[in-house]
């Protein structure tokens, strides 16, 4: 388990240059300008996803190869369900902890940095597209080093708020909503006229007041759909696909009767055999 970790980074830096290095060669070949339908593409065309899952699985596989063993994570975890809990390498130094905990934070600081401080190029055009993918390996790196110890750095500890937690719990709900319901708000409100989820142009929001509203609207939908409808649901499908209990029993059973081993008869044992005698297998009792 201790080799391998830099081939994992290697792979990861690979998969990150295949993600983001098609946009930033179109970039440069189109005098540093990108499209609206080319980010659009680099962002919501499936196939260009998978190099950035492929990227979160090697960075999970990387911190499950430094996890600490006895630390309650998902990587301890995945190392006790295979038995290699025993393999891991050696326990990781408070040092190598607060280092990938720095890690992590820094990661945090640049993408933050860059967001709040990067004049934009426009809506989905001109340089802003490259932030499709363009931070894939700088949220790699946070995920590595705040995995650490169970959660490394002031970030870690900061997203490990209750109330952080809380909105967490819906996240997927959330991401598989968001785009429904904002269009909901949209053509309510161009039906309407009483407001306007559009600018001037008409291409995207700037109601900052439209947009709180739809921000509480959308959780307040992944929630309920979270706790009345997908909750149920998979406890439904968890139900009908289980294996038959009732079937347990039986097969159990036929498995002890192939495991009966009865002793072979002798032709002398045949002669002075009554026919009513019942048979005796060598160990416990032949089932009836």
């Amino acid at each position: 388990r201790g080799g391998g970790a830099m081939l994992l980074v290697l792979v990861a830096i690979l998969l990150w240059l295949l993600s983001f290095g098609p946009l930033v060669i179109l970039f440069f070949r189109q005098d540093n300008w990108i499209s609206n339908s080319q980010g659009v593409w680099s962002y919501v065309w499936p196939p260009s996803q998978l190099a950035d899952f492929a990227l979160g699985c090697v960075i999970a596989a990387l911190a499950r190869r430094h996890a600490k063993p006895g630390v309650d994570t998902m990587a301890a975890a995945a190392a006790d369900d295979d038995e290699e809990a025993n393999e891991q390498d050696a326990p990781v130094s408070p040092l190598s902890t607060w280092t990938r905990g720095l890690l992590a934070d820094l990661c945090m600081l640049l993408v933050v940095a860059t967001c709040l401080c990067a004049k934009s190029s426009g809506a989905r055009v001109g340089w802003e597209p490259l932030f499709n993918h363009g931070f894939g390996l700088v949220f790699a790196a946070f995920l590595y080093g705040s995995a650490a110890d169970g959660g490394a750095g002031l970030s870690a500890k900061l997203l490990r708020q209750d109330g952080l937690v809380g909105l967490g719990t819906y996240s997927f709900e959330v991401y598989l909503f968001q785009f429904p319901v904002h269009e909901i708000f949209v053509a309510i409100g161009d039906v309407s006229g009483a407001f306007s989820m559009r600018n001037a142009a008409g291409e995207y929001n700037n109601n900052s007041c439209g947009f709180v509203v739809f921000f509480f609207f959308l959780w307040l939908t992944a929630g309920l759909y979270g706790e009345f409808v997908e909750s149920h649901l998979i406890r439904w499908l968890r139900r009908v696909t289980e294996p038959s209990k009732d079937a347990a029993p039986e097969q159990a059973e036929g498995a002890k009767s192939e495991d009966i081993q009865y002793e072979p008869l002798q032709p002398a044992d045949i002669e002075h055999c009554d026919s009513s005698t019942a048979l005796v297998p060598t160990g416990g009792v032949a089932p009836l």
